[in-house]
């Protein structure tokens, strides 16, 4: 009520937005705010739901905002909670003929963050303890090989990947997307 109520969000989809979901803590307010970007498909339930459950833990942790103590590994637990959650009422966000389809990729795309939590920590903690000078083909096989323990599949010769720039976290909050995979794991053994 009280996120809708005074306007707590910004969920309308425009040309000019910003391409990204997030959600603010805004604990001098005592509330948290919620951007998110639709992209007209049916994960854009999934992503609402995921930044709701931000906005929840936020609004409800009554702290002082210069003590807080949040630990990054069990950071995302309460929005991919609430996803896995939300899988109960697929028949409601979906229709009953989406409803089984839908259920398989949110568990698919849990069981990616596991695996993907793993790929980019590893990548960083890799390329925090490279000793020498970084360069753009280092990073890219370093990624390259970290990603092929995981199961990635390359085409015959290839050595080098550059997907790893597209994760913001990792020039913004470096060590911080293990976090998905250590809540995924938690998330998924609760539901």
């Amino acid at each position: 009520d009280y996120l809708r109520r005074y306007h707590m969000y910004d969920m309308n989809q425009r040309d000019t937005k910003a391409d990204t979901g997030f959600t603010i803590d805004l604990k001098s307010y005592g509330s948290a705010y919620i951007f998110d970007a639709p992209y007209g498909i049916y994960e854009d339930v999934y992503s609402v739901v995921h930044e709701f459950g931000h906005y929840n833990n936020f609004f409800h942790i009554v702290q002082n905002p210069l003590l807080n103590n949040s630990t990054i590994d069990v950071s995302e637990i309460e929005s991919q909670g609430l996803e896995l959650l939300s899988l109960k009422y697929a028949d409601e966000l979906f229709g009953k003929e989406n409803a089984y389809d839908a259920r398989i990729c949110k568990l698919s795309s849990i069981m990616n963050a596991i695996i993907t939590g793993c790929v980019y920590d590893e990548f960083q903690v890799a390329v925090f303890e490279y000793d020498g000078e970084l360069t753009t083909e280092i990073l890219n096989t370093i990624f390259h090989d970290v990603s092929v323990k995981y199961g990635y599949e390359y085409e015959e010769g290839e050595t080098q990947n550059y997907e790893w720039h597209e994760v913001i976290h990792t020039f913004q909050s470096p060590m911080y997307y293990i976090s998905y995979c250590t809540s995924a794991l938690a998330s998924a053994a609760a539901s």
